[in-house]
């Protein structure tokens, strides 16, 4: 054997030596880490888990274009309403508009482009009430599936509510009150813009609350785009000063950037709620009686309707 290789050799026995450990069975760390730090594992089979549903107060309802109107009779649910509140504006944001020095009304309707979505049995007939706002939506403020927005008790509409095909678009078409109408087109002081217009004519409560359902399934809540070009206000006059003055149109739109709008959703869990789902959120208050909590056992119930 050669020097060299003999001072490869002495070198390789000593890493070994100088790294083998003290204890092979030791782990890492445990010489330094005090014995009372030591995580520890604990097995059980004697917990448990219980679940049981609860009501949720409330959900974030956002600005967007896209929202829910009608009355549903759900078999494990209850009943649902989904009635909006939204604001309306001139469309293009035009200022100064005029309707010419004697405007007549000779129809107005509200529209609004259905979605094709829909729960329930859309063949279900439901009655739409239409209120006028007493308070301005407020764009910064956070709406909720509950907040509530006062508006007239007089409806400027009700009435059940047909579909009907525009433009290859099936649109929910509701009648208006022919003196709102008129008022609107003969008063020019709140035409001037936008500002004006929706310190006047502060905006809609539109709902389905009021209609009468049948058994479970009973009723349909629809999806509808208020951003479509369709939906909006029409108002169809005529020129009063003219026999021979052809009938115009003037829309007011949902869309835009002044555009505001929320869902409120109401449910009742009285009015058609499985058994199971009612015990286990009913509290009556005048009793005492707290919700039964031992039906989750069987089944919990999640809504992201706002409701469970």
């Amino acid at each position: 054997m050669t020097k060299l290789n003999i001072g490869v050799l002495f070198l390789l026995l000593t890493l070994v030596f100088s790294c083998k450990k003290k204890n092979d069975d030791s782990v890492l760390g445990l010489d330094v880490q005090p014995i009372n730090d030591l995580v520890g594992i604990t097995i059980t089979d004697t917990a448990s888990v219980y679940m049981y549903t609860q009501q949720v107060d409330s959900v974030r309802t956002y600005s967007d274009q896209y929202k829910y109107l009608g009355s549903n009779m759900d078999p494990l649910f209850g009943r649902t309403d989904a009635s909006i509140y939204t604001n309306f504006s001139i469309s293009n944001n035009l200022t100064n508009v005029t309707f010419g020095s004697n405007p007549v009304i000779d129809s107005a309707q509200m529209v609004m482009v259905f979605m094709g979505d829909a729960i329930g049995d859309t063949l279900s007939s439901l009655t739409y009430d239409i209120h006028v706002l007493n308070e301005n939506l407020d764009a910064s403020r956070s709406y909720y599936s509950s907040s509530h927005i006062s508006y007239a008790s007089s409806k400027l509409c009700s009435v059940t509510g047909k579909l009907k095909v525009i433009n290859s678009n099936v649109c929910l078409v509701l009648p208006l009150n022919n003196n709102f109408a008129q008022y609107i087109l003969q008063t020019t002081a709140n035409l001037t813009n936008n500002t004006a217009f929706q310190a006047a004519y502060k905006g809609f409560y539109i709902t389905t609350s009021n209609s009468t359902l049948g058994g479970p399934g009973s009723g349909a809540i629809r999806r509808f785009d208020l951003d479509n070009d369709l939906s909006g206000v029409n108002l169809y006059y005529h020129d009063g000063n003219s026999a021979s003055s052809k009938g115009q149109v003037f829309q007011f739109s949902f869309r835009g950037v002044d555009a505001l709008r929320f869902n409120e959703i109401k449910h009742n869990y009285a009015a058609g709620a499985t058994p199971n789902l009612y015990d286990q959120l009913n509290y009556n208050p005048l009793t005492g009686i707290h919700s039964d909590t031992t039906k989750g056992n069987a089944n919990v119930y999640l809504n992201c309707f706002g409701g469970t």
